[in-house]
């Protein structure tokens, strides 16, 4: 890496580095131009895109099609200064789905609109939650059935 005169990193590099290894995925989406600017290793490896093929991407592109409104309306949101977190899924390259949790904020990037978004892979806290759920509604109707058949024999 290269050393700025002063012998420190310059602070591009700096910003560079920190966005480059932060484990959630970062995403930084054009309002206007509706596009991928920019994205950090983790966000395309998610994915499942190199970085060449992520960036420029229309976020319709990894939304699955029934959220792909929802993607719009962050947008606007963001636009208007508000933050906004939310569940969502999102599709690989592959089309492969994945629930991912999401906080955008508006930023300005390179002089533009943009939404900056951090988002995490939670497919398997999401799978857990079915699970246990699925345990809890079979022991509730065991316990029901339980519950009737000690009613019949109590009468």
């Amino acid at each position: 890496m290269s050393k700025a005169g002063d012998g420190e990193y310059s602070s591009e590099e700096e910003y560079r580095n920190i966005f480059d290894a932060v484990g959630d995925g970062l995403i930084i989406y054009d309002i206007e131009m509706e596009l991928v600017v920019e994205a950090n290793p983790a966000a395309c490896e998610m994915h499942g895109y190199t970085r060449q093929e992520f960036i420029g991407l229309n976020p319709v592109a990894f939304t699955v099609p029934d959220r792909q409104d929802v993607v719009r309306e962050h947008g606007r949101m963001v636009e208007s200064a508000i933050s906004s977190e939310s569940v969502a899924v999102h599709k690989r390259k592959d089309g492969t789905p994945f629930h991912v949790e999401s906080h955008r904020s508006a930023i300005s990037y390179q002089g533009r609109p943009c939404v900056l978004s951090a988002i995490r892979d939670v497919s398997r806290y999401i799978q857990t939650e079915d699970i246990l759920s699925g345990q809890v509604a079979a022991q509730r109707e065991e316990q029901a059935t339980l519950l009737a058949t000690s009613y019949a024999l109590a009468s």
